[in-house]
């Protein structure tokens, strides 16, 4: 992939101002050796051949919060954000820092031995799943790390990061996803049939997803609606013997499958594990609530054709186990 261009510095940031000489004191190198260990930036020193032309300590916290909002927004664990956080600004002649991370925003504070300490807050959305945008804000870092970007180039990189298109076109996308639960209901038994109905419902269920998130709609809604509409739809196709029970069955099981946000799964996973304890509930409450839109979604459709006397028979479903 070839790499983005790069926009020129951000207006109001100057590239390297002159301020007074920082080092990095040995007590907060074992602690940095110590939150780095195991990690690809374990063996990152501090830059002392610039002690006379650093950066302000306000630009590098402002860089190390563009940074986390980019890497959580597309998809990081908490503590690969962490990470590349410490690792920059040790890079960059700033110890001690402390890195808070709640469900919603991310706090950053330098504390330096003489002067005031400087604190700085940023709102952050952690649902994303962009895992190119993520590479690319990874490969800034290895950069940065090995001398191949000043701040300048790197906030430039950043911002060229934040500006790139998807990846794939989203037309493409969208037909990916498709086929992949025509895959689902197939293997799980549903028949050619159930595998034409889950892409073509796949499909109407993405764009209409998009167009009522684009709307302002709270994902919870959308879920639940998109659950509800699919039981719908497969309610329907049983009552005008478009399918078997067993062919809509693996149809709606599809949908509600590739509905689940497993990018999500995931990174909760990662944090709790990683012991980030406050992010990990705060994804586990969001996938709680998505999932729970879903489970009452798919009864609530039902609920709709009973009211419209649409009366079918369920007793016939048989449906395979899918292959691991």
């Amino acid at each position: 992939m070839a790499e983005p261009l790069l926009p020129g510095p951000r207006p109001g940031r100057p590239p390297r101002p002159r301020s007074k000489a920082r080092s990095v004191a040995q007590h907060d190198m074992r602690d940095i050796r110590a939150r780095l260990r195991g990690t690809i930036y374990e063996h990152v020193t501090p830059d002392t051949r610039s002690l006379r032309e650093q950066y302000s300590a306000r630009q590098i916290v402002d860089f190390c919060l563009d940074l986390a909002e980019v890497m959580l927004a597309s998809g990081a664990d908490t503590r690969s954000v962490e990470t590349a956080v410490i690792a920059v600004a040790t890079k960059w002649n700033l110890a001690p820092l402390d890195l808070d991370f709640s469900g919603s925003a991310v706090t950053i504070q330098y504390s330096p031995v003489e002067g005031p300490p400087l604190v700085k807050v940023r709102s952050t959305r952690s649902d994303g799943a962009d895992l190119a945008r993520l590479a690319w804000a990874n490969q800034i870092v290895d950069d940065v790390i090995h001398d191949d970007r000043d701040m300048t180039s790197a906030v430039s990189a950043l911002v060229a990061v934040l500006r790139m298109p998807p990846r794939w076109p989203t037309w493409l996308a969208d037909v990916g996803l498709s086929v992949l639960g025509t895959s689902i209901a197939m293997q799980a038994g549903g028949g050619w049939r159930a595998g034409v109905g889950a892409f073509v419902l796949m499909l109407g269920i993405i764009v209409s997803g998009r167009w009522l998130t684009g709307r302002g709609y709270p994902q919870f809604f959308v879920s639940g609606a998109q659950g509800g509409v699919a039981s719908v739809i497969g309610t329907l196709a049983i009552w005008a013997d478009v399918l078997t029970p067993t062919g809509a069955a693996t149809m709606v099981a599809a949908l509600v499958v590739l509905l689940l946000p497993h990018v999500q799964l995931v990174t909760w996973a990662q944090d709790a594990i990683s012991g980030f304890r406050a992010m990990a509930v705060a994804r586990a409450f969001t996938i709680g609530m998505l999932i729970a839109a879903i489970v009452v979604g798919v009864p609530a459709g039902i609920a709709m054709t009973h009211w419209l006397r649409l009366e079918v028979d369920p007793s016939g479903i048989v449906t395979q186990a899918l292959p691991l």
